[in-house]
């Protein structure tokens, strides 16, 4: 009968990180669609995606939608304005006064002030679609030719006088809702607000429609006809500002005395063309469309991708640049809104608008077919982005790209330059080269008349956008990965995921006295940082990043690389040409040096420099305590001191932002204010400590002594690593002993009864001893179960010999483990191959830190982080995450560079992962989903790490159910303090004290780590730290054994495993088990319990007085109270 059996099939499924349908469904969905681009991406999925995120709209008043009917309304009422004269004095308004250049002669002239020629729907609305979450739609009102002269494209008058009739517009609008009978409103069912907005250099008005639940944002924008002005004045080569404003200072040296450089440039012109082209570029793009139908979808794909990567904000608000509450003209307003300046979502130029054209570029300059689908267009998209190199090229709409001079021209346009024989012609030449050297402007052409760069918004920001073009590009090029849609259109970005370090900075103090608008003031300021932090950080940096507001405010965003952890920074050779600018950046600080090669350099020696140990002894938390000096971070704070002194230094964590943070960048005595806001601790980043240095030295002699012993019956054959400190560098100096794995020779003559096995061992151990002490005066202890324990050279050893016989079957079972034919194995099997597998887990962390070096201190951090969360078992998880992170590219599409962006992806990780769906699978050099298939068992353990050896995760030691849960909660709430700490910072003690609440019982014991001594009522007996441990873990052991379905026990695993320790008591917290206090009628644990009866029936409930007089007993000496909270 048995062999007739048969076994019951596991039915196959696969599940992607995030599932949102059955499996049923989505393979029945692929089936119809027939097209799969990869095996998280089938086509169904994608279009589902794209009819979520966008919403068919198109201008039908007749049709009762509400917007069509505010937009007609709006028509009619601008048709019905009455002809005002609008005169100079509306430049000296108050109200007005940001939004108007008249720092010079601007030849302001009167005009009339009255009904538009048209109003027309521009953007992405004019293709029938809009936003399904935050619907945006942009009207552009077509000015009346006769308002303009013919030179008015000089000296800001176009903008003047656009911005003018703007903003008399809203003074119309907002007369008519003070009227009771307001035609805006006639057919509308909700509510209408109107509000002013203002982004440099130009004024538009956002009309907000609160209909049921969603709200509608309407964008009023301005425009005039394409022959209003001569295309060809608006040359990049022409300065259309007589009189030149902008200005740029050298890097930080003493500018006293000197004149200052001025440097056009052509952000004011393509302001201008951007306006004149309005329709062209709507018509164009409609024909495109009409074209490839699915551009709609590539398009809202773009987005997806743009916000997850951080690029676009998701809120409305950010999306043009500026928040809802400061664009307010009542100034008054500005004050009593607390929360309008989220500084993670500043503006980084980069608008739904060009993506769109850069699509269109696409589209325009490929032969595609006309019935392409949407994600060919989106991934060719990303990577033209990619491919992009704006130092050398000039690129043009529908083109071929442009080669750049040295001068940064066009090719075409600097021969058109230089035939005209103009010394004006040669002078902006040289100008503009000048201007190249500072800030690196993105060419973008609309047409071939070169005249209006869209992206002439994004100077200093397009890198960035090129940079995660880049990394997508590299992850999409494994299409079989399941995680793929998560990593384009799922995982989020995260900001605290991506950047060690903020800077908020203020106005340029040098540029406080012009309004520059040809070029953002702050772009200056940007450009003066990134050369800066690139020349004196080097290597150091990973990346710099921009934000921008409309208040002038400059948010830099700093990524460090924690692989280089050089204490000197070589410079040049003392008699070349660049020591002098070497030793001219860094002041006092260069040294020179001789080497033995003969040559003299100049150097940086950082530990002469800074201080790189921090005060720990007023530290209450393990993620403190964990802290040390990060060389990279106390660098650039020296830099920016060296560098910025204009400025006064600030920490966010040591005193918060408030919502209004643009006035609080000024102090009393008008000196600017930059902020810096910190990694929330530091962590030393080098691999390499003088104690694991001499542990791995003294490890490979005393490998080398077992491996060559003779005389012993079996011979040594492998010596496995199973600590920590051998794969990395973990909680610094370690006092207790070191975990070895002793594998000896083959052989068949292993018994199988586990006591005759211990017995083989303890003669085994006894005759290895024997020759350690003989050859090479090691003396050594041997343990009852077979464990030797030696210490050489002042380090002590913990080896344990490995039976083949014994653990191999095990091994076998585990790693092809079978829940549908086979059972689980029990704890006293799994104890037997825990040191095998721990042997195996270290492994791979040596491979993962000698790759990448953070990996060590983002591990330290880790462990640091769940020991103050509570979470007792937590060191493989901490370990195994990491190693994901480091050493896998299935999550983020970005690269982990530095310690604290690898601890946040951490963070982040364990609070988004699909859980209770998927295991996380680590893999081989070769990438291996099969695993996803595999089913969750009710067994199964709630952080389910799949690797090679151990599919299943049945061997490590894991926390419950419970506490995996609690754990996930802690880290996603951790997340939300990171990210809202510029408004209050974070006080660490007090957050995890919070963590104490949900218990209901606390457990005091002695800490036997201070004195190593251990106290009963009759003597008094010396430990080491190795007892003292083993005395914790032994009662931590009984109590879970004993009280496992009665109470949940949290602890700091750090703190009773003495890494560390405090002057005060070691606490063990218990959460009661509700159930567990249910009455029933037979006892249901092994805990005392009461016997009720009642009329003849018994119950049986916790005897709680019993069960502490129990706990007391078996932590005697030990417990010194037990409190109820």
């Amino acid at each position: 009968m048995e062999d007739n059996k048969r076994t019951r099939k596991r039915r196959n499924t696969i599940k992607s990180r995030h599932q949102s349908d059955t499996d049923t469904t989505l393979v029945n969905e692929v089936l119809d669609s027939g097209v799969i681009y990869g095996r998280s991406l089938p086509l169904s999925r994608i279009n589902r995606l794209i009819d979520s995120n966008i919403k068919r709209w198109s201008f039908n008043p007749e049709a009762g939608d509400m917007v069509s009917r505010l937009i007609n309304n709006l028509s009619t009422c601008l048709q019905g304005i009455k002809t005002t004269r609008i005169t100079k004095d509306i430049l000296d308004d108050p109200r007005y006064a940001s939004y108007f250049q008249k720092g010079f002669n601007a030849h302001w002239t009167d005009y009339d002030y009255g009904p538009p020629k048209n109003v027309e729907i521009v953007g992405t609305a004019s293709l029938d679609i809009v936003d399904v979450y935050q619907p945006q739609i942009d009207v552009s009102i077509e000015l009346p030719q006769s308002i303009f002269n013919v030179k008015d494209y000089l000296n800001y008058r176009y903008l003047n006088k656009r911005n003018a009739w703007l903003c008399r517009l809203d003074e119309d609008l907002k007369g008519l809702f003070k009227n009771k009978r307001n035609p805006l409103l006639d057919g509308i069912e909700g509510s209408v607000e109107s509000r002013l907005c203002f982004s440099k250099p130009k004024v538009w008005i956002l009309l907000v429609l609160q209909s049921n639940t969603i709200k509608y944002f309407i964008n009023i924008y301005a425009h005039v006809d394409e022959s209003t002005f001569k295309h060809a004045a608006m040359s990049p080569v022409r300065n259309n500002v007589r009189t030149p404003t902008t200005l740029v200072w050298d890097d930080g040296g003493d500018t006293k005395g000197e004149e200052p450089m001025m440097c056009p440039t052509p952000s004011y012109n393509s302001s201008i063309m951007e306006d004149l082209l309005k329709m062209k570029l709507k018509n164009r793009l409609l024909i495109a469309v009409q074209r490839y139908h699915k551009m709609v979808g590539a398009l809202t794909l773009l987005r997806i991708w743009a916000i997850n990567q951080g690029l676009i904000s998701e809120e409305y608000k950010q999306i043009n640049g500026c928040s809802l509450g400061e664009t307010l003209v009542d100034a008054a307003c500005v004050s009593d809104v607390q929360d309008v300046h989220h500084i993670d979502t500043m503006w980084n130029g980069l608008s739904q608008e060009i993506l769109c054209l850069i699509l269109l570029h696409i589209v325009e300059s490929n032969n595609y077919p006309t019935d392409i689908e949407s994600f060919p267009l989106f991934l060719a998209t990303l990577k033209f982005i990619a491919a992009m190199d704006i130092e050398k090229y000039a690129y043009i709409l529908g083109a071929q790209k442009a080669p750049l001079d040295q001068n940064g021209f066009p090719m075409t346009l600097k021969d058109l330059a230089i035939s005209g024989n103009s010394k004006n012609g040669e002078e902006r030449i040289e100008v503009t080269q000048n201007v190249k050297k500072h800030v690196s402007i993105p060419q973008f052409y609309f047409d071939k008349d070169m005249t209006y760069n869209i992206l002439y918004n994004m100077t200093l920001t397009f890198n960035e956008v090129i940079y995660k073009a880049r990394q997508t590009i590299e992850v999409t090029r494994d299409m079989a990965s399941p995680f793929l849609y998560g990593q384009l259109f799922d995982i989020s970005h995260d900001p605290i995921c991506h950047h060690d370090i903020k800077l908020l900075i203020p106005i340029s103090p040098k540029l406080d006295n012009f309004d520059i608008w040809e070029l953002h003031q702050a772009e200056y300021m940007a450009s003066r940082v990134k050369q800066t932090l690139e020349y004196g950080l080097g290597d150091r940096l990973h990346h710099v990043y921009f934000r921008f507001n409309s208040e002038g405010v400059l948010m830099v965003l700093i990524g460090l690389n924690d692989s280089i952890q050089r204490m000197t920074d070589l410079g040049p050779q003392t008699n070349s040409a660049e020591a002098i600018e070497f030793r001219r950046f860094w002041g006092k600080l260069v040294e020179t040096r001789s080497f033995n090669d003969g040559t003299i350099s100049e150097c940086l020696l950082w530990k002469n420099i800074l201080p790189l140990e921090n005060d720990t002894t007023d530290i209450s938390t393990s993620l403190q305590r964990c802290a040390q000096a990060n060389l990279n971070v106390r660098i650039l704070c020296i830099l920016l001191q060296l560098k910025f002194k204009e400025f006064e230094m600030k920490n966010m964590d040591l005193q918060g932002v408030d919502g209004s943070y643009t006035n609080s960048l000024r102090v009393n005595n008008g000196k600017p204010v930059m902020y810096m806001q910190m990694p929330i601790v530091e962590v030393d980043h080098r691999l390499v400590s003088d104690y694991r240095r001499k542990l791995m030295n003294v490890y490979n002699e005393l490998n080398g002594i077992l491996r060559s012993l003779q005389n012993v019956p079996l011979k040594v054959s492998n010596v496995f690593t199973c600590s920590p400190e051998f794969g990395y560098v973990d909680m610094g100096t370690y006092t207790g002993h070191h975990k070895l794995l002793l594998e000896l020779e083959t052989s068949t003559k292993w018994p199988n009864d586990k006591n005759a096995i211990v017995s083989i061992k303890v003669a085994l151990g006894i005759s290895i001893l024997k020759e350690l002490k003989r050859n090479h005066s090691i003396i050594s202890k041997l343990t009852e179960e077979g464990d030797m324990e030696i210490k050489y050279k002042g380090i002590k050893f913990d080896v344990h010999i490995l039976c083949q016989r014994q653990v191999q079957p095990i091994i076998d079972t585990v790693r092809h483990f079978n829940p549908d034919v086979q059972k689980l194995p029990t704890d006293d099997l799994l104890d037997t191959v825990r040191y095998y597998f721990r042997s195996v887990h270290i492994e791979r962390c040596k491979v993962v830190a000698l790759k990448a070096p953070c990996f060590s201190a983002a591990v330290k951090l880790s462990k640091a982080f769940a020991a103050d969360c509570l979470l007792p078992d937590m060191e493989y998880i901490c370990e195994m995450l990491n190693c994901f992170i480091f050493g896998s590219k299935d999550f983020m599409t970005s690269t982990t560079a530095s310690v604290y962006t690898g601890f946040t992806k951490f963070l982040y990780l364990v609070a988004h992962y699909d859980w209770l769906n998927n295991p996380l699978v680590i893999h081989e050099d070769v990438a291996n989903y099969d695993v996803l298939t595999y089913r969750k068992q009710p067994w199964s353990k709630y952080f389910w790490v799949s690797t090679p050896e151990d599919p299943y995760c049945l061997v490590p030691k894991m926390p419950s159910t419970l506490l995996s849960k609690r754990f996930v909660v802690q880290c996603s709430n951790f997340i939300s303090q990171l990210e809202r700490r510029h408004m209050a910072p974070i006080n660490l003690r007090k957050y995890f004290q919070n963590n104490t609440r949900g218990y209901n019982m606390v457990i005091q014991l002695d800490n036997i780590y201070r004195k190593l001594k251990y106290s009963t009522n009759n003597e008094t007996i010396q430990l080491s730290v190795d007892e003292a441990r083993y005395m914790i873990y032994t009662f931590l052991s009984a109590l879970q054994q004993r009280f496992h379905s009665f109470m949940e026990i949290g602890y700091n695993q750090l703190l009773l495993g003495g890494a560390y320790s405090t002057s005060g008591d070691l606490k063990i917290y218990a959460k009661i088990n509700p159930i567990s206090c249910i009455p029933t009628g037979h006892p249901k644990g092994i805990w005392p319990q009461w016997m009720l009866e009642l009329e003849n029936i018994k119950v049986y409930i916790p005897n709680i007085p019993s069960i502490i007089c129990h706990i007391r007993d078996m932590g005697y000496g030990l417990v010194r109270s037990i409190v109820f909270t």
